[in-house]
């Protein structure tokens, strides 16, 4: 009866981390530039190269919340991934801009920014549709690749640990 309870627990897990968005990562393609792995819930966006600094393209992922209960006339995205590849640019530009753009709806003079290591964390309300959703910003470069991560989640969908978790993550899976 033990091994039965231990199966059937294992498999609820298994299906509720599914259901939760906690499921498999998958490799995504980088318009030639390379790839990197990130989790199958993100909906991939058409690049573009940043305005402010031409030499980084700026590659968005997003994951918007679908309910009818946040209803109105924008999107309401739980989640904004943005991975930035420089060029020329210098890392300090190459980071300010790529970070710049990962907020989503959250006004950036209210962001409270702090440096834990490698990290670069904002604390925000994303405000949209009459509603405000607590958000942390998460990003991080890999000089030696030239690539920065900069994610963007709801606080009650994951903590600060799962975030930083999927930006090294992420950039570990970059090629």
């Amino acid at each position: 009866m033990t091994r039965q309870w231990a199966a059937l627990l294992t498999a609820s897990a298994i299906l509720s981390g599914c259901m939760f968005g906690f499921g498999k990562n998958e490799m995504r393609d980088l318009a030639g530039h390379g790839r990197i792995a990130l989790p199958s819930r993100l909906q991939a966006y058409a690049s573009y190269q940043s305005e402010d600094v031409p030499e980084v393209t700026l590659f968005p992922f997003e994951r918007d919340s679908n309910s009818f209960f946040y209803i109105g006339s924008n999107r309401v995205l739980i989640e904004r991934l943005i991975v930035g590849l420089w060029g020329s640019a210098s890392a300090e530009a190459a980071h300010r801009q790529t970070l710049l753009t990962a907020p989503y709806r959250t006004d950036s003079r209210q962001i409270q920014w702090r440096k834990e290591g490698e990290y670069e964390i904002g604390e925000g309300i994303q405000e949209v549709n009459a509603h405000t959703f607590p958000a942390w910003i998460v990003a991080r470069d890999l000089a030696s690749k030239r690539v920065t991560v900069a994610y963007t989640v709801w606080k009650k969908e994951r903590s600060l640990q799962q975030a930083k978790a999927l930006v090294d993550q992420a950039l570990a899976s970059f090629q």
